[in-house]
C-alpha cells in the first residue's frame, strides 16, 4: 500500500487516498498473497482504522503505522521502493 500511496496516492483532508480502483485479487496478485489473506489483513487495518475502503478505493489514515510494520524507519516516504 506503500507503493501505490507513492504511485497512486493523492494528500485528502483525512490521509492519502489511492486514486486506482483495486480488488482484494488485485491486491493479492501485487505482493504474491491470496485474496483471502488480503481480505483478511485488510479487515483488519480497517477495524483499526489505519485504512477505509470506499468503491474499492483505499484511504491510508495512518500511514506512519504501515511504515512501522514494514521498519521503514530509514526509507524516505518520497523515495519508497517498497
Amino acid at each position: 500500500m506503500i507503493r501505490l500511496s507513492n504511485a497512486h496516492g493523492k494528500r485528502v483532508e483525512d490521509g492519502i487516498l489511492i486514486d486506482k480502483k483495486l480488488t482484494n485479487q488485485e491486491l493479492a496478485n501485487h505482493i504474491g498473497a491470496t485474496r483471502e489473506s488480503i481480505s483478511r489483513i485488510l479487515k483488519h487495518l480497517v477495524n483499526d482504522q489505519i485504512i477505509s475502503i470506499n468503491s474499492k478505493y483505499i484511504t491510508i489514515h495512518n500511514i506512519q503505522f504501515l511504515q512501522d510494520q514494514l521498519r521503514c524507519e530509514h526509507c524516505a516516504y518520497e523515495e519508497c521502493t517498497i
